[in-house]
């Protein structure tokens, strides 16, 4: 019976060869997500844009002069938060969404913890209960919902 150590030169070329191999596959992956990004980078700069720059060039025409910071302004953000009451909306949305996630998270910590540490009876039962409810799309809550709409 024999045993072959791998040497460290062995090891350091399998390691090239497998960067070599893979670099195919992470140059696609960076160039399909720099294509991905993208639109996302020119709506962030045009939103800093002013509207006669947005309507005679593209996004683009900023990287001509991109330490020239007299061509972006917050104009934009301010008359979409003080003229069209979006900054009421905002905080309305703050206001509904804060509670909506913080809520039903310490509901589900505790019920966790139950089930995680604490013995009761039909324990089981709920177990089954909730993991059986995962099978359920979420869809099917908005059926109740739709039947509402139709009589209405």
């Amino acid at each position: 019976m024999s045993v072959t150590i791998q040497t460290k030169e062995s090891a350091s070329r399998d390691g090239i060869r497998r960067f070599f191999r893979s670099a195919p596959l992470w140059i696609g992956i960076l160039v399909i997500a720099l294509i991905w990004t993208l639109p996302t980078v020119g709506l962030f700069i045009t939103s800093f844009r002013p509207e006669d720059d947005i309507n005679n060039s593209g996004w683009w025409t900023v990287f001509q002069h991109p330490f020239d910071f007299t061509q972006y302004t917050l104009e934009n953000y301010d008359r979409v938060i003080n003229t069209s009451g979006m900054g009421a909306a905002f905080v309305n949305s703050l206001l509904v969404t804060i509670p909506a996630v913080v809520i039903p998270i310490t509901i589900a910590a505790f019920a966790a913890y139950a089930f995680a540490w604490l013995q009761f009876p039909g324990r089981t039962f709920f177990f089954v209960l909730v993991v059986g409810l995962m099978v359920v799309p979420l869809q099917m809550s908005l059926i109740p919902l739709l039947k509402l709409y139709v009589d209405l």
